[in-house]
């Protein structure tokens, strides 16, 4: 093999595997960005369970003014149509989600989340026996509040699921805040409302039965959060959590439960007004700070999201760049290796050319003169025998004249 030939399979090969190495960049940085693509659409998704969550809690609020065993008879039908307008909104909430589902590639997804999506996201067959039960039976508000409830917590175990779509760490994280924010304004949403129903009414028997879990429950929900968020997340999380609404309401939650302890079973207590002016207006302040927390956490995902979208394909469309530049780097600088050996053998090549032709001439020369050598050594050995028959005929000359 020529030292061309070989250099030209060095450059071949050189460039098979830079196509290599650059493919597996390339491909791994697509299917980065692929995933993540797939996973703003998860994260919109995560967005719109929530609001299906605020809606189902707002829904839930009207249940009171619409059950003919609580409402007024002069306020039933006016309490109903209120909340035939809370489930329009609901249901407005449930066409994003479906729009969001029909947009799914749900095979780049994972099995466990294309069974979430097409088997328990049935949330119409499950809350329109509730509402039944309100607008077309005569089940107690209550009753109804605890089935919202359930279907609140269901919908928020599926978030963790939503989370397992992205191996992005941080992003994980992020995702479990979302879901721990969504926890701590269910149980915050529901405790308000009993708080303020029992010192407004005097009715302590639920307050009774439920403060003591939410005193224990609520510690460990806010240290799991405290201990998740990070950098602006913390910040967000203190003003959220750790403000003058929170202790407000712990302080008023502490007093009821004392009262509570102090009276006997069925028996209402009495409440001064003023605390339950002051608990109003606490509880209203610390549900808009718990829904800012919420709304910073979902816009952090969709930042954090973006961000590594556009880190991903700058990651890939420099590894396109450098595979590219390889590429030309190996056939330009071979061709170039190539061009110098060649032009260096040419001119190596009418050297000894030149060389060879000079030294056929010197060649030529020597054997002429060699020849002409030759030649005068045989004239000059002709000449001497001749002397030679010369010099014996004298001798005999010579001998004949003596004798």
């Amino acid at each position: 093999m020529t030292v061309k030939s070989r250099i030209v399979v060095l450059n071949a090969m050189a460039i098979l595997v830079s196509l290599v190495l650059g493919g597996a960049l390339v491909f791994i940085h697509y299917r980065e960005s692929r995933d993540l693509e797939n996973f703003q659409k998860v994260s919109d998704l995560l967005v719109q369970m929530i609001k299906l969550g605020d809606a189902w809690t707002h829904e839930s609020g009207g249940v009171w003014g619409a059950a003919v065993v609580f409402a007024p008879a002069d306020t039933l039908e006016s309490g109903r149509a209120d909340y035939r307008v809370r489930i329009d909104k609901t249901a407005a909430v449930m066409e994003e989600i479906r729009s969001t589902v029909a947009g799914l590639d749900l095979v780049h997804h994972t099995p466990r989340f294309r069974e979430l999506v097409e088997k328990r996201f049935n949330f119409d067959d499950r809350l329109t026996p509730i509402r039944d039960g309100i607008l077309l039976g005569d089940r107690h508000p209550w009753a109804t509040t605890q089935l919202y409830n359930t279907e609140i917590k269901r919908l928020i175990s599926m978030f963790p699921q939503l989370a397992t779509e992205t191996n992005d760490a941080e992003l994980v994280r992020k995702m479990v805040v979302s879901d721990l924010a969504l926890q701590a304004q269910l149980m915050s949403n529901r405790h308000h409302g009993l708080l303020n129903y029992a010192l407004s009414s005097g009715d302590i028997n639920e307050a009774r039965a439920r403060f003591p879990a939410y005193i224990d429950e609520a510690g460990l929900l806010l240290e799991r959060i405290g201990s998740l968020a990070s950098g602006a997340g913390y910040k967000e999380f203190q003003q959220a959590f750790r403000t003058p609404s929170r202790a407000s309401i712990d302080e008023a939650t502490r007093q009821a439960l004392a009262t509570a302890n102090q009276t006997q079973q069925g028996e209402r207590a009495s409440f001064d007004p003023e605390l339950a002016r002051r608990t109003a207006d606490a509880t209203a302040q610390h549900d808009r700070e718990i829904l800012g927390f919420k709304d910073f956490v979902l816009a952090d995902i969709e930042q954090h999201t973006h961000r590594r979208i556009a880190t991903t394909r700058r990651n890939m469309h420099t590894s396109l760049a450098v595979m590219a530049a390889a590429l030309l780097l190996f056939s330009f600088g071979g061709r170039y290796i190539i061009r110098r050996i060649t032009g260096s053998i040419r001119s190596v090549s009418a050297e000894l050319e030149d060389t060879s032709a000079k030294g056929g001439q010197l060649s030529r020369f020597v054997s002429s003169a060699a020849s002409s050598l030759a030649s005068g050594c045989a004239q000059q050995a002709a000449s001497i025998q001749e002397i030679h028959a010369t010099m014996e005929d004298i001798t005999q000359l010579a001998n004949s004249g003596v004798s």
